[in-house]
């Protein structure tokens, strides 16, 4: 039987994008997936040339169900691209554009670069006796998908480096390093300090304070004398 979504010749195109969503934060590695949605006055735009251009260059929009396209035939359109590591940290426009036979229609959004990285850091607590284990631990990530990138650990008194170390985070993007304090260590606030750079060029800062207090003779050296 006729259908007009199959046999109606369309008089009006409509486009609109619906991912990403407008003003979109992106680090760099990030794989950006367009979707449009293609609808004619009768319903969804069957057999429409999409297109989608912008920092990344061109690329074609399929409805075949294999693109993130959810699925195929149903009007929506979809690729995706990856943002490379020379793409600069500024603000771009994508533009997307529906063809059919004699009609054009266009939707844009604008989304940013920003080759940040979600790094967290804590303590198991806030003040330590000399000699104790501080435990840090955190995560880190690249658009809240889990990352394990190597991580910088500092620890630092008065802006004077005490330690260094380098971590690595778990498949699953957290780190836990328990850092044994000296006898010989300050008192007074510890900075801890922790960066971290992707192969992207994509970076992250983290820090905590914790306050290191001087254990007396008699917390140490209990002796009791019978």
């Amino acid at each position: 039987p006729s259908t007009c979504v199959a046999d109606c010749k369309a008089r009006t195109l409509s486009v609109q994008i619906i991912s990403p969503k407008p003003e979109t934060n992106f680090a760099r590695g990030s794989i950006v997936s367009i979707q449009a949605r293609a609808r004619t006055e009768y319903d969804i735009a069957l057999d429409t040339t999409v297109v989608a251009e912008g920092f990344f260059g061109k690329i074609v929009l399929y409805d075949d169900g294999t693109h993130n396209d959810q699925l195929a035939r149903d009007g929506i359109y979809a690729n995706s691209f990856l943002i490379t590591k020379e793409v600069p940290a500024e603000n771009y426009t994508i533009n997307v554009t529906g063809t059919l036979p004699e009609i054009e229609a266009k939707d844009s959004i604008n989304i940013s670069i920003k080759p940040e990285l979600g790094l967290q850091v804590s303590t198991d607590k806030a003040e330590y006796v000399v000699g104790d284990v501080i435990k840090i631990s955190g995560s880190l990530a690249r658009n809240e998908l889990p990352l394990s990138e190597p991580i910088t650990l500092e620890i630092l008194s008065d802006g004077n480096l005490l330690f260094a170390q380098i971590i690595l985070p778990d498949p699953q993007g957290n780190f836990a390093y328990p850092h044994h304090t000296s006898f010989i260590d300050p008192e007074g606030k510890l900075a801890i300090k922790l960066t971290a750079t992707d192969s992207f060029f994509n970076s992250g800062e983290a820090t905590a304070s914790v306050q290191m207090l001087k254990a007396s003779e008699l917390n140490y050296f209990n002796i009791k004398i019978l």
